[in-house]
Parts: C-alpha cells; sequence; structure tokens
C-alpha cells in the first residue's frame, strides 16, 4: 500500500502588457501589413498599458493505492487521489475566492491465463490538469484581472495484452484505448481577451512495443502508434468542432532500433546500431475559419559504431542520416535538425 501528501503554493504577478493588433501575414505571397520594427511596436503597445494583477494558487493533495493479489494469476489495483485547489484572483483583495476538490479514482486488473508468459489487462483511470489563473479583460481591454479555472478532467479505458515468449527473449505489449477529456479551456468567441470552458477532445488508438533478443549480441526495439482524436464539444464559432486537435500531432509515429555487439573473439566490444523514425503528415492548423496547413509526413534513419569495455565507452552517432529536411510544430513550421554527427567519450570509474 502506498500513501502519499502533496502541498503546492505559488503566486503568479504579471506586469505585462496587454495583447495588440499588428497586422496580417498572407502565407501565398507573404505580405505583411504589421510595423515590424521598434518604433511601431512601441507605437501600439504604448497605449495598452493594463496595470499589475497578482494571483495565489495553492493545492493540497493526497493519495492511496494498493494491490491486492487474489489468485497468483489474477490481480487488482485500486487508487484514489483527492485535491483541494484553492486561491485569490486578486492577491489584495479576498472578495473572489475560489476553491473546488477533486477526487480521482483508478482501477485496474491483470489476469494471466500463462503465468510469466501472457498478461491481459484493463484499467480505468481518472486524470486532471489543474489550471493555474490566467489574466483576463473586458473586449476593449478594460478591467484586466485574474481569472479562476476549474481542473480539465480526463477518463481513460485501456485493454490489452503483454506476452514473454520464446524463453522471455521477445517481449510484445499491445493496447487500444479511450481517452475523453472535459472542461477544456477555450478562447471566447465574444471576447478575444477571454477564456471559457466546457471543451471536449476524444481520443482513441492502439499502441504497440517490441523489445527482443533473438539472438546473443542483438537487440531489437521497435514500436508503433496511431490515434485518433476529435473535438467534441466546443463552441462552434471557434472553429475546431468535428476536427482533429492542432496538438494531437501526426496520427501515426512509428520507430525501430537494432543494436549489434559482437559477443565475443578479439573484436569483442564492438557494436553497430541503426534504427530510424517514422511521422505520418500533422495538420499544425485545423480549424474552418483559417483553413488547414499540414506538415508532410517524414521518415529518418540514424546510425552508430561503438566500442565497449569494463574502463570505457566510444560511440560514433549519425542522426538524420539521409540529411532529411523535415518539420514539427502546433499552430507553427519548426524545422528540424538535419544531419548530426556526434563522437562521445564514457570513462567509467
Amino acid at each position: 500500500m502506498l500513501i502519499g501528501l502533496d502541498f503546492f503554493n505559488s503566486t503568479i504577478i504579471n506586469a505585462s502588457s496587454n495583447w495588440v493588433y499588428n497586422g496580417s501575414l498572407t502565407v501565398l505571397d507573404g505580405q505583411d501589413s504589421g510595423f515590424l520594427t521598434q518604433n511601431g511596436v512601441d507605437s501600439l503597445l504604448s497605449t495598452s498599458f493594463e496595470g499589475v494583477s497578482q494571483a495565489k494558487n495553492q493545492v493540497i493533495s493526497t493519495y492511496i493505492s494498493d494491490v491486492i493479489n487474489i489468485t497468483p494469476t489474477l490481480s487488482a489495483m485500486a487508487s484514489v487521489r483527492i485535491d483541494r485547489f484553492s486561491g485569490l484572483t486578486n492577491y489584495w483583495s479576498t472578495d473572489e475566492v475560489e476553491s473546488q476538490v477533486t477526487v480521482s479514482p483508478k482501477f485496474g486488473l491483470v489476469y494471466q491465463p500463462m503465468k510469466d508468459k501472457i498478461a491481459l489487462f484493463g484499467n480505468y483511470m481518472n486524470g486532471f490538469i489543474n489550471q493555474a489563473p490566467v489574466q483576463v479583460a473586458d473586449v476593449n481591454g478594460q478591467n484586466v484581472r485574474m481569472k479562476s479555472l476549474e481542473p480539465e478532467q480526463a477518463n481513460q479505458y485501456e485493454f490489452g495484452v503483454k506476452t514473454a515468449i520464446w524463453k522471455e527473449k521477445i517481449a510484445l505489449t499491445a493496447s487500444y484505448y479511450s481517452i475523453l477529456v472535459n472542461n477544456k479551456v477555450m478562447a471566447d468567441p465574444t471576447n478575444i481577451n477571454d477564456v471559457i470552458q466546457g471543451g471536449q477532445v476524444n481520443s482513441k488508438g492502439i499502441e504497440v512495443s517490441l523489445i527482443a533478443n533473438p539472438i546473443r549480441g542483438l537487440n531489437v526495439v521497435a514500436g508503433y502508434s496511431f490515434n485518433q482524436a476529435e473535438v467534441t464539444a466546443d463552441d462552434p464559432a471557434n472553429g475546431y468542432l468535428g476536427l482533429r486537435p492542432e496538438e494531437a500531432g501526426p496520427s501515426q509515429l512509428g520507430n525501430f532500433w537494432l543494436q549489434y555487439t559482437l559477443p565475443s573473439t578479439k573484436l569483442k566490444g564492438i557494436g553497430i546500431g541503426f534504427g530510424g523514425n517514422h511521422a505520418s503528415e500533422q495538420l499544425t492548423l485545423n480549424r474552418l475559419v483559417t483553413g488547414k496547413f499540414t506538415l508532410p509526413a517524414y521518415t529518418i534513419f540514424n546510425a552508430a559504431l561503438s566500442y565497449n569495455t569494463k574502463s570505457y565507452d566510444l560511440i560514433l552517432k549519425c542522426n538524420n542520416l539521409l540529411n532529411k529536411r523535415y518539420y514539427s510544430g502546433w499552430s507553427t513550421i519548426t524545422p528540424q535538425q538535419l544531419r548530426a554527427i556526434s563522437l562521445s567519450f564514457n570513462y567509467k570509474f
């Protein structure tokens, strides 16, 4: 049995300028109507003074968890976590005190039809993310204040199988999950300076992972995941309803790494590795009000040459072997590193 207690306290001080509109950038022709100079930005910000605001946030948590071995091949786990959130949206006043209690249970079952060989598992988990107070204002930028938010809640179901076969040289795990996130923070379509809650996102998919040592000196690690995600509740004016969330990333991810180290002979300790990562296309922008912007799918390969002894390790590694140009981002376009070669030396005391 595990029993714990957490305490967290923070004070948020805001003395920044307000958000201001600084023109538009057209991706197709590169036209920019903003004032991208220091004088231009200073002029826009000169009338955006919003004063100083502070907010206080406090979290007290307790949790308990236990695993019960019902039979040698059947075990159950149950846990619960209780959090109390409290705070002041205005540090100098007690007029607006926000507090709430969140309870998060978790349950799981594991059954082994072949003990230490095959295990079937299922679990339910409730989770949450505490939302720190945010700065909001009226639509005209006046009445700047800190606003307390309720935690986002998530409910997850997962079912799968784990195996350790062929003299425990192959470990395979496959699972299916479904996650429903409630009370997400959304932009207020009637006030650009405010936020509201009540958004909902449904995410489901499969994950498969493999770890194998089929022969002496050879290690194999591989994984694959497929995810479907959809915004199922939002204000239609925001343009996200029914679409894949931008933060969901690529729907498919895959990776593998093969490492062979000579186990004997005079060349003992020399190893060679080869692997790669794959990601399907990603909708870094996906809104009805602005349209879609897709980052292309990519596959990159990596390789390594190493020499390991009892006293030291020498590793020569090349990432992005083929010098592939690829991008990531969340409503952004972020170039990733091209071919990179590194040499490392580790000495063991």
